[in-house]
């Protein structure tokens, strides 16, 4: 049963009636209220969230009880509703993470802005809006790589990232498919770290709007010699805003049909369609290093994915410096500012990453044992894990949910 109907519970009446008028813009949506709040309604909210559908739950000021009943629901096992919640304008971030971390699908801020209301009711419908094709194939996870500034060498961790996720994670398992999606229109160079023939496919989508069928869009590909497979940027320069969102939605939604893995390399520039690559990220690498400006810029980015997508996981690599034995207290302070921990350090290695780049291949081909190759195959590993856990999380609540 698709998530077409939603609950307004609020203990307020003109609130409720106020939010219901507001959700019942989307298309498609039948909207009712609950009596009363999620506490006092008890088993009743417990069925309601049981069962497919969207919960919106209005938080009143200073109400522990009301939260810690958001937070039971959204981690129940047995919850197979989104909930949504809205707050107070001043509600304390700590609360707001607990309630995303328990699994609530997005938090606002009341009053609610009309166009917020929506794409979040949207979010919260998408998985079970998945066409049927969906189900008989788990979705491949989309990583997306972004950088702090440019020359951090993001697009090197895309590239063997990608190498590494497609190795097997075991002795007698098969090799993983991965996709390779370079979306810097202008500057994007994936084709060449890889050495295969850059097509114009991204070109042909920005000119005519139109995504490929599964079939063509696979034809339309390249496969490196590592069995990775590349959407390259075009040959020709293109506007970064030629490209459409609901394209580039569509494009990443056709990718994940066939694909364990989906890279996405991000250009050094925010444009309307990014907003689509970011509600579709499962996980996101930031590649940066320690030094002041970037950690800002790593911070103010940070700042601007996660408004776009508020349950959006981060992962903050430090590119081209070696682990330190003690971290400084720069490195103590980056981290309190980005409130991320540093796990995955990038030692340079500028001889074998210039070997590689320039015969086309990834560090494994020039030196697997290295301690940069070394280090991209534990990001890679604690990459898969981490998608593995929130995949068994998502299926243990829903199977309808991604």
């Amino acid at each position: 049963m698709a998530d077409d109907h939603l609950t307004v519970i609020a203990s307020d009446a003109d609130e409720a009636r106020a939010l219901s008028e507001g959700a019942g813009a989307v298309p498609g949506l039948r909207v009712r209220q609950g009596a009363g709040t999620l506490t006092q309604m008890n088993g009743t909210a417990v069925a309601m969230a049981n069962a497919p559908g969207i919960l919106l739950v209005r938080l009143g000021r200073d109400d522990r009880a009301e939260v810690d009943t958001a937070c039971r629901l959204a981690s129940a096992p047995t919850t197979r509703a989104s909930i949504l919640v809205v707050g107070e304008a001043d509600l304390p971030l700590s609360i707001t993470r607990q309630l995303l971390g328990a699994g609530v699908a997005d938090v606002l801020p009341s009053p609610v802005d009309p166009e917020d209301l929506r794409k979040a009711i949207q979010r919260a419908q998408k998985p079970a809006n998945l066409p049927a094709v969906y189900t008989n194939r788990p979705l491949g996870r989309i990583i997306t790589v972004a950088r702090a500034r440019g020359g951090i060498g993001a697009s090197t961790v895309a590239v063997n990232l990608a190498d590494a996720l497609r190795r097997p994670a075991a002795r007698r398992m098969s090799a993983r498919t991965v996709a390779l999606v370079d979306l810097d229109l202008q500057f994007g160079t994936l084709a060449s770290f890889l050495d295969v023939e850059p097509r114009d496919t991204l070109w042909d989508i920005a000119a005519g709007g139109a995504v490929p069928d599964e079939d063509t869009l696979d034809a339309e590909m390249t496969t490196a010699a590592n069995g990775v497979r590349v959407l390259s940027a075009p040959s020709r320069f293109a506007p970064l805003d030629a490209l459409r969102p609901e394209a580039v939605g569509a494009l990443l939604d056709t990718l994940v049909k066939r694909h364990d893995f989906v890279i996405v390399d991000l250009p050094h520039s925010l444009v309307d369609w990014v907003q689509a690559v970011i509600e579709r990220t499962d996980r996101m690498i930031m590649v940066s290093d320690s030094s002041v400006p970037s950690i800002r810029q790593s911070k103010r980015l940070i700042d601007f994915f996660t408004e776009e997508n508020p349950t959006l996981q981060i992962e903050v690599v430090i590119n081209q410096e070696a682990k330190p034995l003690i971290r400084g207290a720069h490195h103590r302070q980056a981290a309190k500012l980005l409130e991320r921990s540093f796990e995955n350090w990038l030692p340079p290695d500028a001889r074998v990453a210039r070997e590689a780049l320039d015969r086309g291949v990834p560090l494994s081909v020039v030196a697997r044992r290295s301690a940069l190759t070394r280090s991209i195959g534990r990001l890679a590993a604690a990459t898969a894990a981490h998608l593995s856990q929130a995949g068994a999380a998502d299926r243990s609540r829903s199977p309808a949910k991604r």
